[in-house]
């Protein structure tokens, strides 16, 4: 691998790891990180389990297989790519909010209209 690549790749990291650090820190206390399994791995390349859990993240789940017991403790992050399962999946956990407080971060330039179709199915279905 030639030097522009490597670093290239490093620079890639370097910005992913600080993204993931700036939506940890958003949210203050005790978090859970609920992420679709696509981007689990990928977060999971560039940074550790256990680098995660230091910054008071309490649950590293994914979004198909959320806890059934209520969770207030713990506030929710979502880390989501655009699907329409993520979709459905976020618009059933908020009908059935188990977390005290949710944050549903911008991992793609579209991220408001992503927030407002789930609150437009929520309102349709509810």
């Amino acid at each position: 691998m030639d030097r522009n690549n490597s670093q290239t790749r490093t620079d890639l990291i370097d910005v992913a790891k600080d993204y993931v650090e700036s939506m940890l820190a958003e949210t203050q206390g005790r978090k859970a990180l609920i992420m679709d399994q696509e981007t689990l791995m990928m977060i999971s390349l560039v940074y550790s389990r256990t680098a995660i859990l230091q910054k008071e993240v309490f649950l590293i789940g994914t979004i198909d297989q959320i806890p059934e017991e209520k969770l207030t403790h713990l506030k929710a992050i979502f880390f989501c790519r655009c699907t329409d399962k993520n979709i459905k999946l976020i618009g059933q956990e908020l009908q059935n909010p188990k977390f005290s407080l949710y944050n549903i971060c911008k991992y793609f330039p579209y991220s408001d209209i992503f927030i407002s179709y789930i609150a437009i199915r929520l309102l349709q279905q509810g």
